[in-house]
């Protein structure tokens, strides 16, 4: 490849089939596509040569085109494999064995982020503030990301409950399911940029849950996120606050000790619950978020300045600098 020109590949999942799940869920991995687009206007608006490549059931297609054009840098967008979200780390894997660097988490906390059961372990080593077992209760599965299989009926009030709950995890999305303390209180995103050691936390966002239907969990589930036309969207409007400086600065800890227990790299998201006595609890970290133009990664960049393209374009440079590329075009 030039130097002056670098070549970025973009991998993206092209899911067919769902291996399990509600047939709703397609609407959170048919968006990918969109994105890849998105990313290559800004790959290409830096200068730098790209090509896509959607990643399928087999693998085998992919690693020869890989090892046919050895892209500079691969950015990596693959959320599941084959319809099945569990085996988002593979792409990782596949790109560490053929020695190609890549933009985002590595694939340590690619497998750690999707596995919920694992993440609260290394939280917890790490001094992190999470959920502990009381009632209510929200029950998730263990290992999905974009809140598939999370929703207002998520929350239980008692063991009985939990029981019914986990029953319907593991027969619809074929997976264990992960039972914590529903805390009450404000919900906070916090997307974050750059090293595991150091990242920039970007403007946090909140949750207004103000038109959400009274008596209803406060829950962003996968109807608040996808299904623009329920009710659950639109009573669950993200927003920007002004924080007191001791609370943005309680905030700002809580996340970037998250980000780094984990091992987040380049970009990421931590949601966190505010419990008015009891402070903030990481009730999710997001390895490689949705980088959709109006998804939070991309909502938080913008408040702090930064356009879309700049953000893919600072994304592609630390992979790049990672692999001792030069990226000026």
């Amino acid at each position: 490849m030039s130097e002056s020109a670098p070549l970025v590949g973009i991998l993206y999942n092209d899911d067919q089939t769902l291996v399990a799940g509600e047939e709703r869920d397609r609407l959170a991995v048919e968006g990918v596509d969109a994105v890849a687009a998105t990313v290559a206007d800004a790959v290409r608006a830096a200068g730098w040569s790209e090509w896509r490549l959607a990643v399928g059931r087999d693998l085998q297609p992919v690693i020869d085109r890989l090892r046919e054009q050895r892209p500079d840098v691969v950015f990596n967008l693959v959320e599941s494999i084959g319809g099945q979200p569990r085996l988002e780390a593979a792409m990782a894997w596949v790109l560490e064995w053929l020695e190609l660097p890549y933009t985002g988490s590595p694939l340590e906390a690619m497998s750690a982020g999707l596995d919920k059961a694992h993440a609260k372990a290394l939280l917890q080593a790490a001094g992190v503030p999470v959920p502990g077992v009381a009632y209510p209760a929200i029950v998730k599965p263990r290992c999905q990301d974009a809140s598939h299989g999370i929703s207002p009926d998520s929350v239980v009030p008692d063991a009985n409950a939990a029981a019914v709950r986990i029953a319907y995890v593991r027969a619809r999305y074929l997976q264990d399911a992960v039972v914590e303390e529903f805390i009450e209180g404000r919900e906070f995103n916090l997307s974050l940029l750059g090293t595991t050691d150091k990242p920039l936390l970007l403007p946090p966002s909140e949750i207004d849950f103000s038109e959400f239907a009274p008596g209803r969990p406060r829950v962003v589930g996968f109807e608040a996120k996808w299904s623009e036309d329920s009710p659950e969207y639109r009573g669950t409007a993200p927003f920007f606050p002004d924080l007191p400086p001791e609370l943005l600065e309680t905030l700002r800890g809580v996340a970037t000790a998250a980000y780094s227990a984990i091992g987040l790299r380049d970009y990421g998201r931590v949601d966190l619950r505010l419990h008015a006595q009891r402070g903030p609890f990481v009730v999710d970290v997001n390895p490689n978020p949705d980088l959709s133009t109006d998804a939070g990664v991309a909502r938080a960049a913008a408040q702090a300045g930064r356009s879309y393209a700049e953000l893919v374009q600072q994304i592609v440079r630390m992979a790049l600098a990672r692999a001792g590329v030069a990226s000026a075009a």
